[in-house]
């Protein structure tokens, strides 16, 4: 946290010279998810202001397709990190359309991608991230993370041999 703080410290005080009206609406909003004083405590609280930070950016800037897939994020931080979500929660419901939205425009977009087989790796389903699985594990090389992603997918939907072969793809980008 202190190394976020500190760079996004950095970027406010360039921004008003350095960056675009949508990059300093970025810069605005992180600056709100990285603060001084982190107490875990407060954590949800935090992510909360930051992801109404993102909601304001995205709508703002809805073409932008990255800054509308971090509002996506900004939503994931509100999900608990275990368990199973429940397709038709109306939080998860908002998660998925975000990012579908992101999809809709750019089924490639290796970010909303990422995010959308996580958010549907744990729901009843998971095949609802099947094209961003295809593409994704080669979508940025030497990314190792990136590139064992489709296994979740896979895994949930018992496509056993695509879930090794991103895993050993990704074992041979470490």
């Amino acid at each position: 946290a202190p190394h976020a703080y500190a760079a996004i410290q950095k970027a406010v005080d360039l921004a008003p010279q350095s960056a675009t009206p949508a990059e300093q609406s970025l810069v605005e909003a992180m600056s709100v998810r990285y603060v001084e004083n982190y107490d875990p405590e407060h954590r949800v609280d935090q992510d909360q202001a930051y992801a109404e930070a993102m909601k304001v950016v995205a709508e703002r800037y809805p073409d932008d397709l990255d800054a509308v897939t971090l509002y996506g994020e900004a939503l994931f931080l509100l999900e608990p990190r275990r368990g199973t979500r429940d397709i038709n929660d109306p939080n998860v419901r908002r998660l998925h359309s975000v990012l579908e939205g992101v999809l809709a425009r750019d089924i490639k977009h290796p970010g909303a991608c990422h995010l959308y087989v996580h958010a549907t790796e744990s729901t009843v389903a998971p095949e609802k991230a099947e094209a961003c699985a295809a593409f994704l594990g080669d979508a940025i090389p030497g990314a190792s993370h990136i590139n064992h992603m489709p296994s979740h997918t896979w895994n949930e939907l018992g496509r056993w041999a695509d879930g090794v072969k991103a895993n050993i793809k990704a074992w041979h980008s470490d």
